[in-house]
């Protein structure tokens, strides 16, 4: 294989990689990545590169650029129009590679395509992609480096170099070294790179409801809370209707809540009285639900009394609890709850009874859906039941309405989502008279295997209405979605179990990678200087201990234990005197020389000398040395040096050979 043809390989290799995310993503419309796919393997496969002059490269590049604006994309944010470019300039760069400058140049569209994938990307398995993309690019590192540096007779032999057990061990040291950079980084939040997410596109809860241009949905499987039983039992299926705030008013086909006289309840970490009482919370059942991504409301069960959050608390006229907006962190609070104990959310009169100029056309449809009906109630639940029977619910509705969009879809198209089915039954109510209003927030979730915590995902996202029935009853709730289509309670089975097992992970992945901010850097080093502090002070108090204990350990270090090391050992003078005399003996009893455990050192010596006569005088001074160093006050500092020299002599004169003592 030639060098150019193992570069271009290589270039379609790191294509593909960044290309693999994408399908997952949605940030890059399928054709531009099919496009871009097909291209790398045709790369990968061929044996001379494709080449094109400037002049077609330029026209390529214009009509790529004409292809990404004709494709649009700009509803959702910039990055898709860029991402669609960016991949077919990397396919062009990946098919012209031929020699070492044009592999340089297919790099950076490279790198470019694996930075949006990972950007785009927010599922954990990204952790996964991760790992294997740090050992692909340090292999493909290391073999465009040998690649390039190496002269050509030795191509042949960079087969399999490098080895791919080095490429995961780096890849693995990459990602270490990884995790405390991502804590120290600087966090980037940039809006115009960010994706806008709007009302349309995906389920999920939304602070205005814009009915004119949502078109198509599809459903998102991402959990936006979780919801958990602090209280003995099991979560109930209506602790679930978890409601923010009520959509008020209606302009030019978006419904929005009321903006403005929102009274302050509470500042974070107080326990707030929502509904007017100051009795104990005895008999409530307390609830814990962490939002993971807050947007300014608080969700509540019916029956709410009280919450506590770390946030301060306002309520808006709608009776939504309203927390501060620049918030973006997730949010854990708590609350109490009386079931079957209602709330009147606000008086009738800051309700906004506007009709769109289809207002006769509504009229007279509500005046006949509801002929015979008695009172507001009876009103009320035969539209209900008129929307419930009579219309479809679905997502997808692939093209846009008009600017009366409540009118298209009662008398035109039928169908629709919760949204136009909730603000179908407010308008036909305010036509006749009656307050109403839309409500966002969310309805079910995913029980847990014990009952006791549930993931309330963005698909479990819906509106519903809400209707004044007077003074003495206040708002009422009404649902006029069909109900087999109102998210419900799953209970947790076989398959659901590996999902919710699958959802804490997905759940400890946002809370503490997506959406870990500044501000928990900030928290984070904030808890490192407490603990410091603490350490310190307690340092601080044990320091008059310490340094007592550490000053008795050094006058024993320095003073008595040298003492009662030489009580134990003689006074440190007899130590080699010691095993010398123990080696004589060993001697004199392979000679024959009984030597008992009382015998004396003049003993030893006298029967020593007896064996070995030549050695007489020596063993006289050894035994002299040996009294004095054991009963009288010591023969000298050269003691130990002459008791080894008459060894010696003695080992040398009678010792066998390879006999040591």
């Amino acid at each position: 294989m030639t060098r150019e043809r193992a570069l271009r390989r290589l270039a379609a290799m790191g294509l593909l990689l960044g290309l693999v995310p994408l399908p997952f993503t949605g940030i890059v419309l399928p054709p531009f990545w099919i496009v871009a796919a097909v291209a790398a393997v045709g790369a990968f496969l061929r044996h001379r590169q494709l080449e094109l002059s400037n002049r077609v490269m330029n026209v390529l590049a214009v009509v790529f650029v004409v292809t990404v604006l004709v494709a649009g994309g700009w509803r959702v944010g910039p990055l898709r129009p860029l991402g669609q470019l960016l991949v077919l300039l990397a396919a062009l760069r990946v098919l012209t590679v031929g020699d070492r400058r044009s592999f340089t140049a297919a790099l950076i569209p490279n790198g470019l395509v694996w930075i949006l994938a990972v950007a785009s990307s927010t599922h954990v398995t990204l952790l996964l992609y991760l790992a294997g993309s740090m050992m692909a690019l340090w292999w493909g590192g290391m073999r465009a480096f040998l690649l390039v540096m190496s002269p050509d007779d030795m191509l042949p032999s960079l087969r399999g170099i490098p080895r791919w057990r080095h490429a995961a061990f780096a890849g693995l040291v990459v990602l270490i070294l990884a995790v405390p950079v991502f804590f120290a980084m600087p966090r980037l939040r940039s809006p115009v790179l960010a994706a806008g997410r709007g009302s349309a596109g995906v389920t999920g809860f939304h602070t205005s409801v814009d009915l004119s241009g949502i078109g198509e949905i599809r459903r998102s499987g991402q959990v936006a809370m979780v919801v958990s039983l602090r209280s003995p039992g099991q979560l109930h299926g209506s602790w679930l209707r978890l409601r923010a705030t009520a959509f008020n008013l209606l302009r030019t086909g978006t419904w929005i809540p009321r903006r403005t006289g929102a009274r302050p309840l509470g500042g974070a970490g107080e326990i707030v009285r929502i509904d007017g009482g100051s009795g104990t919370l005895e008999g409530t059942v307390q609830m814990d639900v962490e939002l993971l991504r807050p947007q300014g409301y608080l969700f509540i069960p019916p029956g709410t009394v009280a919450v506590r959050s770390p946030l301060s608390v306002s309520m808006d006229m709608a009776g939504g609890l309203v927390v501060p907006r620049y918030n973006r962190r997730p949010v854990s609070y708590t609350l109490w709850l009386r079931p079957g104990s209602s709330r009147r959310f606000g008086p009738p009169e800051k309700v906004d009874l506007f009709v769109p100029r289809s207002g006769a056309a509504l009229e007279a449809l509500t005046r006949t859906v509801t002929s015979g009906a008695r009172g507001t109630e009876e009103v009320a639940r035969a539209v209900e039941s008129y929307l419930r029977s009579n219309y479809r619910y679905t997502l997808e509705i692939p093209r846009h309405f008009s600017n009366d969009p409540v009118a298209d879809f009662l008398f035109v198209d039928r169908r629709g989502h919760c949204e136009l089915f909730a603000g179908g039954m407010v308008m036909m109510l305010r036509s006749v008279g009656i307050p109403a209003r839309m409500v966002g927030g969310f309805s079910g979730g995913d029980l847990g295997p014990a009952g006791r915590v549930a993931h309330v995902r963005q698909s479990n996202a819906h509106t519903w209405v809400e209707v004044w029935l007077g003074k003495g009853r206040g708002w009422r709730t009404f649902d006029p979605t069909p109900a087999e289509d109102v998210p419900a309670v799953v209970r947790a089975g076989l398959l659901s179990r590996v999902r919710w097992t699958a959802d804490k992970i997905q759940v400890l992945w946002d809370r503490y990678v997506l959406t870990f901010g500044l501000q928990d850097q900030l928290d984070l080093m904030s808890a490192a200087v407490s603990a410091l502090l603490a350490a310190l002070r307690a340092l601080e108090r044990w320091a008059a201990v310490a340094g007592l204990a550490t000053l008795g350990l050094l006058l024993w270090i320095l003073a008595i234990r040298p003492r009662w090391r030489r009580r134990r050992r003689g006074d440190g003078r007899s130590r080699e005197l010691s095993r010398i005399l123990a080696r004589l003996a060993r001697r004199l009893e392979r000679s024959g020389v009984v030597v008992g455990a009382s015998a004396t050192p003049r003993f030893m010596a006298r029967e020593a000398a007896r064996l070995w006569p030549g050695l007489g005088p020596e063993l006289a001074e050894l035994a002299r040395i040996a009294e004095l160093e054991l009963y009288g006050p010591g023969a000298g500092p050269r003691t130990a040096e002459r008791v080894r020299e008459i060894w010696r002599a003695l080992r040398d004169t009678a010792g066998r050979p390879g006999d040591r003592g």
